[in-house]
């Protein structure tokens, strides 16, 4: 795993620099990219976890997460899987494992979204795989991104437009938000009822 093979292009971008940035570093000596038979230049997935400080782990895996907002969602957990499927495949990956929850981005008592945290924080997954960003979480996804950068995880997002939250899913979160701060504001609290049937209005 630690010798996979790296394109320069897509090495370029899970560091966050250009292809002429690797070119030059090449030339100075500062990270030597390695060569294929051909004279091609290439990179190593060690070679990643070496730039960002991570020690590499044998048994460090591809893995992806989906998450639908209902158990009943079971179409919309397949299409997420086929998608992402193809687009690792594309990149000449496959999945080993799959993380799967039926519940609201905005619980992070999620069973299997707190195994893959774990499972990220002891340098168990290289590779992560999302439909969208929305499916890890509603909020704070750059932090949790750089979290899993730090531990040596490089997210990838497919980035299908039709796993964004639709009109139900958002408005049943709004609620959501709208309970967790009701009981902590007072004046919130007296409007409470008001504001969730204007939600429900919204549904109809």
């Amino acid at each position: 795993m630690e010798n996979e093979i790296i394109k320069p292009k897509q090495f370029a971008q899970m560091i966050g620099k250009s292809v002429l940035t690797l070119q030059r570093w090449d030339r100075e000596g500062k990270l030597p990219a390695k060569r294929s038979t051909t004279n091609r230049r290439y990179y190593t997935y060690q070679q990643y976890l070496e730039y960002i400080g991570v020690h590499a782990s044998v048994s460090a895996k591809t893995v992806a997460y989906c998450r639908s907002s209902c158990a009943l969602d079971y179409n919309d957990i397949e299409l997420q899987k086929q998608h992402i499927t193809e687009f690792a495949q594309k990149m000449h990956m496959a999945i080993d494992e799959w993380y799967i929850d039926h519940n609201s981005s905005l619980n992070y008592q999620r069973e299997n979204f707190n195994l893959l945290m774990e499972q990220i924080e002891q340098g168990k997954i290289r590779m992560l795989f999302l439909a969208h960003k929305d499916r890890l979480v509603r909020f704070g996804y750059e932090w949790f991104e750089a979290f899993c950068n730090r531990h040596g995880t490089v997210i990838h997002l497919v980035c299908q437009s039709q796993f964004t939250p639709d009109k139900k899913e958002l408005l049943a979160e709004l609620k959501l938000i709208i309970n967790m701060f009701s009981s902590k504001i007072e004046e919130l609290g007296n409007q409470k009822e008001q504001i969730i049937e204007l939600i429900n209005t919204l549904e109809k």
